[in-house]
């Protein structure tokens, strides 16, 4: 019985490992490939801001080579003729322009910037997420496990219990029949012995009674 149980404690063991092993594995896999997401993400989104802060570094000089050209220019035409005023006020508007498109390009770069940002900071949350369920399920199939082998032990001692009061009551059962028996041939031996000695004390009285009937004949005669 007892190696009965020791089996059974360590396949439950062996299950119980293999369960909270396939569980780790499964949490790991899925945590890499979250990582292995947000690296992604954030390589892509750096590559992007990346390219866009090129952009902008090359429409600012290309901006200001324009403004310095048309600084000159303007100054030449001022000096040459009164329609430099067009020219400066078209400058002007290229500049505001110039000036509006590098805002909007930096406002827009700021922003991809606070996106990323708050995309890693909800992918790190989920996996936070995923990790403390993925524990709390480890958690939850343990104490299972553990409930079923408790139960699973305390059966074991139950039935282990119930067998030896089983075989104590035949081995008891075993006794009291080998006693009766005993018993009873003890009566049949005295009961033939018993009848034996009737008989052959009714046979012994049955020969003397005939000795003696004789014997008064024989007395009778001689007279």
């Amino acid at each position: 019985m007892v190696v009965v149980v020791v089996v059974v404690v360590e396949v439950v063991v062996v299950i119980v490992v293999e369960v909270a092993v396939e569980v780790v594995v499964v949490v790991a896999a899925v945590v890499v490939e979250v990582v292995v997401v947000v690296v992604v993400v954030v390589v892509v989104v750096v590559v992007v801001v990346e390219e866009e802060v090129v952009v902008v570094i090359v429409v600012v000089v290309v901006q200001r080579r324009r403004s310095s050209s048309s600084n000159s220019s303007s100054s030449r035409r001022r000096r040459r003729s009164s329609s430099s005023n067009i020219s400066s006020s078209s400058s002007r508007r290229r500049r505001s322009s110039s000036s509006s498109s590098s805002s909007s390009s930096s406002s827009s770069s700021t922003v991809i910037i606070v996106v990323v940002i708050i995309v890693v900071v909800v992918v790190l949350v989920v996996v936070v997420v995923i990790v403390a369920v993925a524990v709390l399920l480890l958690v939850v199939v343990l104490l299972v496990v553990m409930v079923i082998v408790a139960v699973a032990v305390l059966l074991l001692l139950v039935v282990v219990v119930v067998l030896v009061v089983a075989a104590a009551t035949a081995a008891v059962v075993l006794v009291v029949v080998k006693v009766v028996l005993v018993v009873v041939k003890v009566v049949v031996v005295v009961a033939v012995l018993v009848v034996v000695t009737v008989a052959v004390s009714a046979a012994v009285l049955a020969i003397l009674v005939e000795a003696l009937t004789l014997s008064f004949l024989v007395k009778q005669i001689k007279q």
